[in-house]
């Protein structure tokens, strides 16, 4: 059998009840595919992870900020196969 590897940059798309384009969350990020989010559906198989310059906006958050931070904002995702 094949395998087929996919990695994909995915922008966070603003919504009309939403201002910003992001996902938010509250003193983390998983940062990189080994802190990734597994989720399988239907034999597919991805790995959502984000990486640090998916946090900066006006400033350049360090991956030891982001603890400090009680909203820290994402606005693109990182999808890879598996």
């Amino acid at each position: 059998m094949n395998t087929l590897i996919v990695e994909m940059k995915v922008p966070i798309e603003t919504e009309p009840l939403i201002g910003a384009p992001a996902l938010t969350f509250s003193h983390w990020l998983p940062i990189g595919k080994t802190n990734g989010i597994a989720a399988t559906e239907d034999e597919i198989a991805l790995i959502l992870w984000f990486d640090l310059q998916s946090t900066w906006w006006g400033s350049q958050l360090s991956e030891e900020e982001i603890k400090n931070h009680v909203n820290v904002l994402a606005h693109y995702i990182r999808a890879t196969s598996s």
